[in-house]
């Protein structure tokens, strides 16, 4: 019977898929490359020729994280079923991206040896959703709900500060602490947005 090859791209997306279940289920740093290869009944030269080092994968891993956040928020931007505020809301909710596997990752990154890859995924964040964001934050301004001159650079340049000054690994803020720059963080986006007062109480 004829040996079956499969392309590169679904072989390399098995080999995502399957680092993804690993990491999830026993953690990135009880994964090894050994254990993805015996877990696919590859040679190590097949695993190699597709990725140079774990780390590689977990490039791969992350960016397909962020790929499916993108996704949903062009999905809820793009909904006339559900209002401006809930739009916001879905996409900033903590349960929003609680899932397992995200979180792993997001831990994973914050390690001192993945700063690099960390700092690469935050600016193609900001980059890619930020676009979303102003979609909605111009369908806000047509319902007269905001009022804002230059809404991309306004959403970046709050988006980069919230996630600077919400990474637990730099500020070791208490509960009230972390309460009260959530709070600062919900007047701050609706002055800069020129919306009423508590239309981002769901941030608190």
């Amino acid at each position: 019977m004829p040996r079956v090859t499969k392309n590169y791209k679904d072989r390399k997306k098995e080999i995502v898929d399957t680092a993804t279940r690993l990491f999830t289920t026993i953690g990135y740093e009880n994964t090894t490359i050994e254990r993805i290869i015996e877990e696919m009944s590859v040679a190590k030269g097949t695993f190699y020729y597709y990725f140079p080092s774990k780390e590689a994968i977990l490039e791969s891993v992350a960016n397909n994280i962020l790929d499916d956040l993108i996704n949903n928020a062009q999905g809820l931007a793009n909904n006339t079923q559900i209002s401006i505020s809930q739009k916001l809301e879905m996409i900033f909710s903590p349960t929003n991206n609680s899932n397992k596997t995200a979180q792993e990752i997001t831990e994973t990154l914050h390690h001192t040896e993945n700063s690099k890859l960390h700092q690469k995924i935050n600016v193609n964040l900001v980059l890619r959703l930020s676009p979303i964001l102003v979609e909605i934050i111009e369908q806000g301004i047509n319902e007269n709900l905001f009022e804002v001159e230059k809404p991309l650079e306004t959403v970046q340049f709050l988006l980069v500060g919230a996630q600077f000054l919400f990474k637990e690994q730099l500020f070791s803020w208490d509960k009230d602490e972390y309460k009260q720059r959530r709070l600062a963080m919900k007047q701050i986006l609706e002055r800069s947005l020129g919306s009423e007062e508590d239309f981002f109480k769901f941030l608190l």
